[in-house]
């Protein structure tokens, strides 16, 4: 369980800010954590960041109460767009999960309620893979073939240019000895 006694401590000090900082610093460094979600959502809910809170809260679980409101909030606001792209707005400890941190029963209730998902086999990891690139994962593996083939056409035009300048000097040279 990790330790919150120093963001506990800003807390009671009416010092937000500075347990954002401390909380935000922590999610470079941690994989899907509801506990360190759910703290995170609170002080922004503090800080009258209601977008912001509601978006931790349902990463949270929390589907009760304010918590609850604000995150329903966060998807009202977000209705035309599928699981796949919320979820590219998530910070990225919310898309590194493992077994030990289990997406919430409750983020997947608010998730489907929202009409966003029918089950949890829908959820971040696997949509984030099939969907980062705005498609399915064959269009992405035809981007990157795309990429590649402009990087080697690319490539090839650098080498042939070089290559002609070699033989313009090479050209230059033999004329000046010719003249000369």
């Amino acid at each position: 369980m990790a330790d919150y006694s120093r963001v506990d401590a800003e807390i009671s000090r009416c010092r937000f800010w500075r347990a954002k900082e401390i909380l935000t610093g922590r999610l470079a460094s941690s994989n899907y954590d509801p506990a360190l979600f759910g703290k995170l959502a609170f002080v922004l809910d503090a800080m009258h960041d209601d977008d912001e809170a509601g978006r931790y809260y349902l990463l949270s679980g929390t589907s009760e109460g304010r918590g609850g409101e604000l995150a329903r909030q966060f998807l009202s606001r977000r209705r035309k767009a599928c699981v796949a792209e919320i979820w590219l707005t998530m910070p990225k400890a919310a898309q590194r999960r493992d077994s030990s941190h289990p997406t919430p029963h409750g983020t997947i209730e608010l998730l489907r309620a929202a009409e966003k998902i029918r089950d949890a086999s829908q959820l971040p990891v696997t949509v984030i893979a099939a969907h980062s690139n705005g498609g399915s994962p064959e269009s992405g593996r035809g981007r990157k073939q795309g990429a590649a083939l402009a990087v080697g056409i690319l490539g090839f035009a650098t080498v042939t240019f070089i290559l002609g300048l070699i033989e313009l000097i090479r050209l230059a040279v033999m004329l000046l000895d010719v003249a000369m």
